[in-house]
């Protein structure tokens, strides 16, 4: 029998969950790479901070846009999408491994999307 994964909530983004987010994306695109067999990405504190400060910027021009999952405390995942005039980006998307494959990106999508309505 396998593991359980504790459920999930949805919240909206706020600027201090970017750390967070960050290792989430950071961990989720690691695992993405070696699954593929693709190349190892940069990881050094420069594209932390970068990507980091991205996520901070995006919850702060479009915070409808910028939704996280929680199982508890933890970041369980996170979306961000932008919206400029009737244009509509998703932009990130990561969930953490542990809850891949349970329908936390379905969930944060439809945050997301919503967004674009």
């Amino acid at each position: 029998m396998g593991a359980v994964t504790p459920p999930v909530d949805t919240r909206p983004m706020l600027p201090d969950d970017a750390a967070a987010c960050e290792e989430v994306w950071r961990a989720a695109f690691t695992s993405m790479r070696r699954a593929y067999h693709l190349p190892a990405h940069s990881d050094d504190e420069t594209a932390r901070e970068r990507l980091r400060r991205r996520i901070q910027l995006l919850c702060d021009t479009d915070p409808g846009g910028s939704w996280v999952a929680t199982d508890g405390e933890a970041i369980a995942g996170f979306a961000q999408a932008i919206r400029r005039e009737s244009l509509w980006v998703l932009s990130l998307l990561a969930v953490a491994v542990e809850h891949q494959g349970c329908g936390v990106a379905r969930r944060l999508l439809e945050r997301a999307v919503a967004y674009g309505d």
